[in-house]
C-alpha cells in the first residue's frame, strides 16, 4: 500500500523524490556542458531500465514528463540562465530518480582596463603608485584570473573566490615604485577565463589596452672630466646629460673671448681656440630641470708651447759647452807634456 501511494504521487508530481535506494538508471549525454552565454545547447538524456516516463526539468528548455520514450533532449536556443541547473527525471517502478546536469555558462570580460589611482601622469621616481585593473561584467567569477604584466614579464596574478554565477566586475590592484629605468614602460592587465578541459583551449584571455607611465627624475651627467692641450691648442668639452623632463645645460666658467658654447637639447658642447697659458683651470657643466640639479668639473691642463727659437738656443748651448769642454782637454794634455 506504501508502495502504490508512491508510485502515484511520483506520476502525478514529478519533481525530484527518490523512493529507492538503487542507483538511477538515467545517462547523460554529455554528463557536463561549458556554454558562451546566448549559445545554443542540447543534451540527451537516456534511461537504461523500463520507464513510466522520463522528461527535463529546467528553468528553460524543460519538457515534463514524456512517456513512452527511451531518451529526450534538453535543448535551448540561447542559453541564457545563469542559475540554470536542468533535471532529468525518470519515474520508474517504484521510484522516481533524477541526474543533474552540471552547466557552466560563461561571458567573456566586456572590458579590461588600466589606470593610476588618484594620480595622472607623469610619475615621479621612488615615489609609489597603485595601478588599478577592473573588469567589467564576466563570469563565472571564480574561474577568472587577472595577469599583470610588465613589458613581457609577467609580475603579478590575482584568482577569486566568488561563488556567483551571474555577471560581476572585479579590481585588482598593483603597487609600483617607478625608477628612471621604467619610463616608457608598457603595463598591461589580462583577464583569463579557465574554464577547464571542456572550455576553449587554450584559455581565452581578454587584454586591456597597454598603459604606458612616464617617469620624471633628475639629471644624471655623462663625465669626461679631463682635456689636456698645447698652449695655442684647441680644446673640446662634451656635457650630455640624461633626465626627464630633458634637463637645461649651463657653463660655469671665467669669460673668454675663444669660448664657444653649442647646446642642442640636453647635450652641450664647449670649444677653446687657440688655448692661453692661464685658461688652465676648471669649466664647470651644470644640468637642471624640475627635479633637481647635477655639476661636473672639467679640468682643463695647458702645457707649454715649444718653440723653434727655444731649440736653436739649446743647440748653441750645446755647442758651447762642447767647445769648452774641448779646450779644457787639449789645455790639460799641453801642461801635462
Amino acid at each position: 500500500m506504501k508502495d502504490t501511494a508512491c508510485i502515484m504521487v511520483l506520476l502525478c508530481v514529478p519533481f525530484y523524490t527518490y523512493c529507492g535506494g538503487s542507483e538511477c538508471p538515467l545517462e547523460l549525454n554529455p554528463p557536463s556542458i561549458v556554454v558562451k552565454y546566448g549559445d545554443p545547447v542540447s543534451v540527451n538524456c537516456t534511461v537504461t531500465a523500463e520507464a513510466y516516463g522520463i522528461g527535463w526539468e529546467a528553468s528553460e528548455g524543460g519538457t515534463g514528463i514524456v512517456e513512452g520514450v527511451k531518451s529526450v533532449i534538453w535543448k535551448v536556443e540561447n542559453l541564457t540562465d545563469y542559475e540554470t541547473r536542468p533535471l532529468c527525471f525518470g519515474n520508474f517502478n517504484s521510484r522516481q530518480c533524477n541526474k543533474p546536469l552540471d552547466v557552466v555558462l560563461y561571458h567573456y570580460p566586456d572590458q579590461v582596463s588600466i589606470w593610476a589611482q588618484d594620480h595622472q601622469s607623469p610619475m615621479i621616481e621612488w615615489t609609489e603608485y597603485r595601478l588599478v585593473c577592473n573588469v567589467s561584467n564576466v563570469a563565472p567569477i571564480n574561474l577568472l584570473t587577472l595577469k599583470w604584466y610588465k613589458g613581457h614579464v609577467e609580475v603579478q596574478n590575482v584568482t577569486f573566490n566568488d561563488t556567483r554565477k551571474t555577471l560581476a566586475s572585479e579590481l585588482s590592484v598593483l603597487p609600483i615604485t617607478p625608477t628612471r629605468a621604467d619610463d616608457g614602460v608598457e603595463y598591461r592587465c589580462d583577464a583569463v577565463l579557465d574554464l577547464g578541459p571542456e572550455g576553449p583551449q587554450p584559455p581565452v584571455a581578454v587584454h586591456s589596452k597597454p598603459f604606458n607611465i612616464t617617469v620624471h627624475y633628475s639629471p644624471n651627467i655623462i663625465q669626461n672630466q679631463s682635456h689636456g692641450t698645447e698652449e695655442g691648442g684647441d680644446a673640446l668639452f662634451n656635457c650630455t646629460a640624461t633626465g626627464n623632463p630633458v634637463p637645461t645645460i649651463e657653463w660655469k666658467y671665467k669669460p673668454a673671448d675663444n669660448v664657444r658654447i653649442n647646446t642642442s637639447g640636453a647635450v652641450s658642447l664647449l670649444t677653446i681656440s687657440a688655448v692661453t697659458a692661464d685658461q688652465d683651470r676648471m669649466f664647470t657643466c651644470v644640468a637642471t630641470n624640475s627635479q633637481g640639479g647635477m655639476s661636473v668639473d672639467f679640468l682643463l691642463a695647458v702645457k707649454a708651447k715649444s718653440t723653434g727659437a727655444g731649440m736653436v738656443v739649446g743647440v748653441i748651448i750645446a755647442v758651447v759647452l762642447l767647445a769648452l769642454f774641448i779646450g779644457l782637454g787639449v789645455v790639460f794634455y799641453r801642461r801635462r807634456r
